[in-house]
């Protein structure tokens, strides 16, 4: 990864703020900061409730992603704080968007793929895609879960690694992501459950949209 987490194995990723009528996407420009993505006002309590969410595991990522945005931010400019929940779009600098499929269009896909399963996560290149625009949802200092705004399904990591997406009531821990800020204004997203800090699991696409495994 040399570094960097990727989608498409050779460039990060960054939330682009978006609007409801918006038809042409664009990521984050050098003079834009994270907080402009709050490009509307989210209702709280978006997650589900969840015993996991007061585990021990969730605190001690919580603590890495606090440590970690602490040393980055003293050493480059002053703290900046996120809203609560924002709205954007996962954009690869390879060309490709994160979609999180509906169940109808997932099944469809692989129908007509000749897929065994429906896959609900893949990249785009289609800019005005309304699968690819996403809630990011705050959990704690540094930690966000990511939901399809026209799927409702979360984004998710299991234990091999491997991209999927979740109805509420299947939301658990492996929903939830650190959230890493470059100097470059790309974003990295890696599993608050599995990985270590040394080496995390990032969220990955391949050149082709297909996940990859972290």
């Amino acid at each position: 990864m040399n570094g960097i987490a990727t989608i498409g194995g050779s460039s990060g990723i960054t939330p682009a703020p978006v609007t409801p009528t918006s038809s042409n996407l664009q990521p984050f420009g050098a003079a834009s900061s994270l907080a402009a993505a709050a490009s509307s006002s989210l209702t709280l309590n978006l997650l589900p409730s969840s015993d996991y969410i007061k585990s021990n595991l969730l605190a001690n990522c919580a603590r890495q992603a606090q440590q970690l945005r602490y040393t980055q931010h003293t050493r480059r400019f002053t703290l900046r704080h996120d809203g609560p929940n924002r709205e954007g779009a996962l954009f690869c600098r390879s060309g490709t968007w994160v979609e999180i499929l509906d169940k109808r269009t997932a099944e469809y896909e692989a129908k007509t793929n000749g897929l065994s399963r429906p896959e609900y996560v893949r990249g785009t290149r289609l800019e005005n895609s309304r699968f690819s625009i996403l809630e990011f949802i705050s959990v704690a200092f540094g930690l966000v879960s990511i939901r399809g705004r026209e799927s409702q399904r979360y984004l998710c990591m299991d234990r091999e690694g491997r991209l999927y997406a979740a109805l509420k009531q299947n939301y658990s821990i492996e929903c939830i992501f650190m959230e890493e800020m470059l100097e470059n204004y790309y974003n990295l997203y890696s599993s608050c459950t599995y990985g270590t800090p040394k080496k995390p699991w990032y969220i990955s696409l391949r050149k082709t949209g297909r996940p990859r495994k972290g």
